[in-house]
């Protein structure tokens, strides 16, 4: 058999095989080759499986084209080449294994770790092979087949895919912050070694100021100024938000070798970008593994770590400014609840001796009807401003968890029944059904009785606020362990939106009450926290137009003890009672006038009772006519055209802005004087008004004469612009027939210069001559020469 027959083929390595001069290798002339060789070579060689052949003692090579593609560059010297010297920096790794496969063992390894030599450097390769003995002779191995997979790609993705999941998987704890985030990915890439030789993370503390290293490892302990990368070409990766590459000094870095001894040739600057604000807030630079080379799956790899990492940094940045922001808040809050407390302390004093002084004056006998009426009004509205601070002082303190309940053992269905009854004859009079029904309960259960008389009275008072026509109810009862009241009502219900919001602090549906726009928003937050303290739940069914039904929970605590008198701890209650009274649309004294005569009048629209009566009183003091009503409706219902308009802006139901737009499309009432009031501080607040066509805008709380000075003279600015109008009429009227008698004294003078060829001075000398001879006026003899066409002589 000749050696082309041996070594046929046409690929890339069966030729050359061809041209070697066998003889001078150990396994000597091919025609002498074994013949286990020579079927071994013709097995191997056409085969797309990587495969090699090791013959004789010196294990001399031969191997396919498939396994040529897979050794670089040791290809062609390899075939006929001794597997020690060309496997010689590997040799000592598998020379065991190798051993084995001579002793007849039949040899496998599964992605075996080498350092091969075949693309100029030591490369990280990963091998999957196998060792057959080829044997000659019973007991004896003549040589070793080798059957190999480069695994290197598959590993080698495998285990960076690990890295990236390993940055994921980030705890919430390391994810809270930038630096720690840097820290995670460090300790990520040291727990996997090879991705990088070393890793040196510097990050921007102050925004503008310079990148400072927070964390490395693969490095010695140096400087940061010793470590790769100079300050112009971090500026140059923060500049361009692009990864810069930079080769090693001269003298190296202050780095350890890595693996065998290989040098770290280059690194890698990467950007890590806050993606909210597309700027580069850390970089991280990494050693490139001098056993890899740095192609583009490298590269790619690399990215798409420092783009996970940025996303990761951009998150705790997010964090980090959302923390921020929620600890300012919070701290904003506490201040809120400070200034809260302070207030409603500093209001306290003068509360009570303004509450003092109006009962002083109360009890004196020598009072008039008006000023005891007066004193009455003052004294219901301390009453209300008493109220809401101590409803503010209770919302700050249950904010700062200082709230604590005197829960004492308390007579639970009386107590409720008393408060109720504040209410019955309000109900009752604005024409609604108030139905009770307080079931069995023990004598007393362990409450805090103005806690709960406010919780009852809220609720009532809500029901009352929302209510017109229909009934409300009020139900007590022992469920289990369980004390129930609920609160119905048939008013006009609440929105799915607005029922989620129903108990947050300060929150009012605008426009929403029929009965008056007052209310600060902290009745039902107040009920919330006062159940919530009982360690018990408050929950609202509603739906719009279906009314409301709002059920509060507590544990049925009961009590031992005698019954327990509480009468006296009401006075929220007695106020809101006492409030809800005042939400009356109409007044008696004040009711729509037909005909005043002929003073001028005034309509007021205010919903509050108190201040309704406190203005009418004080115009009619001043010589108005008053017409008062509460709301937007009522005024328009009014049959005389006032002479001003004084309306509140916040009206149960349509507002006073809304109803200076509705009378400037009225031409009855378009140029009426409209002045508005409010409770609304603020330019934003007056130019809305303004831009309404309200004439002026006066700001609660207001000076009774401020008020009438503002009043009469926009009354008299009103009266004075009618007046100029109607002589203005007169006026033009006038002007009108001078200007017709001018047309037709000149149409006269015409026809006589037509006539008898005159001037138009000589034409109208002849008339002025007949109006002196006749003794009649110019018009007159003018108007015979128009109508009669005869000139006079």
């Amino acid at each position: 058999m000749t050696i082309d027959d041996l070594l046929e083929g046409d690929d890339p390595t069966a030729a050359p095989l061809r041209t070697i001069d066998w003889s001078r290798t150990p396994l000597g002339p091919a025609q002498g080759w074994a013949a286990e060789l020579r079927s071994a070579v013709r097995t191997v060689l056409p085969s797309r499986m990587p495969m090699m052949i090791w013959w004789g003692p010196e294990l001399t090579q031969i191997y396919n084209d498939a396994f040529a593609g897979l050794i670089g560059d040791k290809h062609p010297a390899a075939v006929g080449q001794p597997a020690s010297d060309c496997w010689a920096e590997v040799w000592r790794d598998i020379e065991g294994l190798v051993d084995r496969a001579r002793s007849g063992e039949a040899v496998h390894a599964h992605e075996l770790p080498l350092l091969v030599h075949r693309h100029g450097y030591d490369e990280e390769t990963f091998w999957t092979f196998s060792l057959s003995p080829i044997r000659t002779e019973p007991g004896a191995v003549g040589g070793i087949l080798l059957a190999a997979i480069d695994a290197t790609g598959a590993v080698v993705s495998g285990r960076r895919l690990r890295v990236l999941r390993d940055i994921g998987a980030m705890s919430s704890a390391d994810g809270r912050s930038v630096d720690r985030v840097l820290g995670h990915i460090l300790t990520v890439l040291e727990s996997h070694p090879g991705k990088v030789s070393f890793a040196v993370a510097r990050l921007e503390h102050d925004r503008g100021g310079p990148l400072e290293v927070v964390r490395t490892f693969g490095t010695e302990e140096v400087d940061d100024a010793d470590l790769p990368g100079d300050p112009t070409l971090l500026a140059e990766v923060r500049a361009h938000c692009d990864t810069r590459e930079e080769a090693a000094p001269p003298d190296g870095w202050p780095i350890p070798p890595t693996h065998a001894g290989a040098r770290v040739e280059r690194s890698l600057h990467l950007p890590i970008v806050d993606r909210n604000e597309d700027r580069v807030v850390a970089v991280l630079t990494v050693g490139i593994n001098p056993h890899r080379a740095l192609d583009d799956d490298y590269r790619g790899f690399l990215d798409l770590m420092a783009r996970q990492v940025s996303t990761a940094a951009t998150d705790a940045r997010a964090f980090v400014r959302e923390h921020e922001r929620t600890s300012q808040l919070a701290e904003l809050d506490r201040a809120k609840n400070r200034f809260l407390q302070n207030v409603s302390h500093e209001l306290r004093t003068p509360l009570t001796l303004i509450a003092g002084s109006h009962r002083a004056l109360a009890e004196r006998d020598d009072l008039t009807e008006a000023a005891r009426r007066d004193v009455a009004v003052a004294e219901r509205g301390t009453l209300r401003l008493t109220r809401l601070v101590d409803g503010l002082l209770d919302l700050a303190r249950s904010d700062e968890g200082a709230l604590e309940p005197a829960v004492v053992p308390t007579d639970l269905a009386g107590l409720t029944a008393e408060i109720v009854a504040m209410f019955r004859s309000t109900i009752v009079e604005a024409g609604l059904d108030l139905r009770v029904e307080i079931g069995e309960l023990p004598d007393t259960v362990r409450v805090d009785p103005e806690m709960w008389s406010q919780i009852v009275s809220n609720l009532l008072s809500n029901a009352y606020k929302f209510t017109t026509s229909g009934a409300v109810a009020v139900g007590l009862r022992a469920v289990d362990d369980q004390v129930e009241l609920v609160v119905t009502d048939t008013g006009i219900g609440m929105a799915a939106d607005e029922i989620d919001r129903a108990f947050e602090r300060f929150h009012q549906v605008p426009g929403a009450s029929p009965r008056t726009a007052e209310g600060a928003g902290i009745g039902l937050a107040l009920v919330h926290d006062l159940v919530a303290i009982h360690d018990g739940t408050v929950e609202v069914d509603s739906a719009p137009g279906e009314g409301a039904r709002f059920t509060v929970r507590l544990p049925l605590r009961a009590d031992p003890v005698g019954r327990v008198d509480h009468r006296g701890p009401l006075r929220g209650a007695r106020a809101l009672a006492t409030e809800a009274a005042s939400w009356v649309a109409s007044d008696d004294r004040h009711r729509p006038a037909h005909d005043r005569g002929d003073r001028p009048t005034v309509l007021v629209v205010e919903d509050n009772a108190d201040l309704r009566a406190h203005l009418a009183d004080l115009l009619e003091a001043d010589g108005w006519d008053v017409v008062a009503v509460g709301d937007v409706p009522s005024a328009l219902a009014v049959e005389v055209v006032p002479t001003l308009v004084l309306s509140d802006v916040l009206l149960p139901g349509a507002t006073g802005i809304d109803l200076v737009r509705v009378l400037r499309e009225e031409p009855a009432t378009a140029d009426l004087p409209i002045v508005l009031l409010t409770a609304l501080a603020g330019a934003g607040a007056a130019a809305e008004g303004i831009a309404a066509g309200a004439t002026d805008y006066l700001e609660k709380p207001f000076d009774p004469e401020e008020l009438r000075a503002r009043v009469h003279s926009h009354a008299e600015l009103h009266r004075r612009r009618l007046e100029a109008l109607r002589r203005a009429d007169v006026t033009i009227e006038g002007l009108e027939a001078a200007l017709a008698t001018n047309r037709q004294i000149g149409a006269a003078v015409g026809i006589v210069m037509a006539r008898r060829h005159l001037t138009q001075t000589e034409a109208f000398q002849v008339l002025s001559r007949a109006s002196q001879d006749r003794n009649r006026k110019l018009r007159e003899v003018a108007d015979d020469v128009v109508f009669t066409g005869e000139i006079p002589s």
